[in-house]
């Protein structure tokens, strides 16, 4: 009796460890896309990182981030197309939302693609800005998400897209 609590108590930890271990390297691949280190991004998602990892309440604290931010929003909040391209030929979900807390704010990443095109328009930024902007939402709306569809055509109607 005393060696199955003692196993038991062992399968516990090892289950404990392994999860902080997971959590660990998400957090890592979480700092690594918001520092743009698009090898690090790489090397994590290769040694196992959950490209769709959200950022958890407890978690913000250390990241500074919303609750449900991922990789992908952070990369298009960096407007990094390498990154997003990266992500999104590894999988990533465009249809995840980070919690906002103020109204109107962009929540997923073609959302916040979008808004940072709207806002280049808006402040008469140069054609580079737009443009980046632009073919990032255009990646994400192409990227199969059957809603964002037609959103990327009418992008590539307006815009010079670099695909």
């Amino acid at each position: 009796m005393k060696k199955l609590v003692l196993l038991s108590a062992m399968a516990l930890v090892s289950q404990s460890a392994l999860g902080a271990a997971t959590d660990d390297i998400n957090l890592r691949f979480l700092k690594a896309t918001d520092s743009e280190n698009v090898d690090q991004v790489r090397s994590l998602l290769d040694q196992g990182a959950n490209i769709d990892y959200q950022v958890v309440e407890g978690d913000g604290m250390k990241l500074f981030m919303e609750p449900g931010t991922t990789a992908l929003i952070l990369a298009v909040n960096r407007q990094n197309k390498e990154l997003v391209k990266l992500l999104l030929e590894r999988g990533a979900s465009v249809l995840l939302r980070r919690m906002t807390s103020r109204l109107r704010e962009p929540a997923t990443a073609f959302e916040l693609a979008m808004w940072y095109y709207d806002d280049a328009v808006a402040d008469g930024a140069g054609e580079d800005r737009q443009r980046i902007a632009a073919s990032m939402a255009y990646m994400i709306a192409n990227s199969g998400a059957q809603a964002y569809k037609r959103i990327a055509d009418y992008i590539v109607s307006k815009v010079p897209v670099v695909k």
